[in-house]
């Protein structure tokens, strides 16, 4: 399916700012496929916050996460991981 795969890489290429973050972190994308959502998990694969995507750019309040590195998971529609980044919180 090529729109699938044009969809993960397109994905693959949002924007995560600011990185290291304190306490706000900045999710901005061109295109959102519709009922994504994002999950914040530890490196031990525990999911910390989720969060659902209804614009391009969303806000994700981190700041009562325990410092340390994280990864953000985009999921689509069917839960499949469709783009990931690592943050660090400060």
């Amino acid at each position: 399916d090529s729109t699938a795969s044009a969809a993960v890489i397109s994905l693959n290429q949002f924007q995560l700012y600011p990185n290291p973050v304190n306490d706000v972190l900045n999710l901005k994308f061109d295109h959102l496929p519709s009922n994504s959502h994002a999950l914040i998990v530890d490196l031990l694969g525990r999911e910390m916050i989720q969060i659902d995507l209804e614009t391009q750019l969303t806000e994700i309040h981190v700041s009562d996460l325990p410092r340390g590195m994280y990864m953000i998971q985009l999921i689509d529609s069917s839960n499949q991981i469709i783009g990931m980044q690592k943050f660090l919180r400060e």
